[in-house]
């Protein structure tokens, strides 16, 4: 029985290209799902292929902060119902309704099990990534990955991991793409959607492992300028 022939990398390249194809459809397909349910323009939450890196933090974070508030209210209601409104649950309300610290709404979220961990984690990044595009005009034109360094070296070392959905930091990090980190991104946020809006499907975690993907451009025939 002859030995197979090991496959070149042209064969690995092309199956790494339609792997990411097929999980950037799965993407594109949930947002499209979520964009009709809330009777949006196709998008409006996300445009995975096109969104720069600042337009990505903004999409994001201006829908997680508001549907973040009305998972909290929904909690505040339930307390109402099932017995007398107390001091506590006053306080709860209060807290909700006036406080603008967004990160201390996602900490109350987690502790009320509306988000994992981990979901906090990527929150917490977005908001920090929106602040930097934000808070200066003068980082709007930034490659993604170069506004993540800079979260990165204030202190968050691992902002680019929680964004995309790892654990652990991969040993080709240094090749990391900016649109692949967005794609990431957005992967993220889908699965978010889908725990907020309950019948979303978005795509499983890509067979071969994040690591590989993460480093491989899905667009190689794009200008690295509309990959920021």
């Amino acid at each position: 029985m002859s030995a197979e022939t090991p496959p070149t990398l042209d064969d690995t390249l092309t199956k790494v290209h339609e792997e990411y194809a097929e999980f950037l459809a799965g993407i594109e397909a949930t947002f499209a799902k979520a964009e009709e349910l809330l009777g949006l323009a196709n998008g409006t939450l996300a445009d995975a292929k096109n969104d720069n890196g600042f337009l990505a933090a903004m999409k994001i974070s201006s829908t997680i902060e508001p549907l973040i508030n009305d998972a909290l209210s929904v909690e505040i209601r339930k307390l109402r119902k099932h017995k007398a409104e107390s001091e506590s649950e006053t306080v709860l309300a209060n807290f909700v309704n006036e406080t603008n610290n967004r990160g201390k709404k996602v900490s109350l979220a987690k502790d009320l099990g509306i988000v994992s961990g981990n979901r906090k984690k990527f929150i917490l990044g977005i908001f920090q990534l929106r602040d930097h595009y934000a808070h200066n005009i003068k980082n709007l034109h930034l490659d993604i990955l170069e506004v993540i360094d800079k979260v990165a070296k204030e202190g968050n070392g691992k902002i680019m991991f929680h964004l995309a959905g790892i654990e652990n930091t991969p040993a080709n990090a240094a090749r990391l793409k900016p649109q692949s980190i967005k794609t990431f991104m957005y992967w993220n946020f889908a699965r978010f959607l889908s725990d907020a809006l309950h019948v979303l499907k978005p795509p499983p975690a890509p067979v071969d492992g994040l690591y590989g993907l993460l480093s491989q451009n899905p667009y190689p025939t794009s200008d690295h300028k509309n990959g920021s």
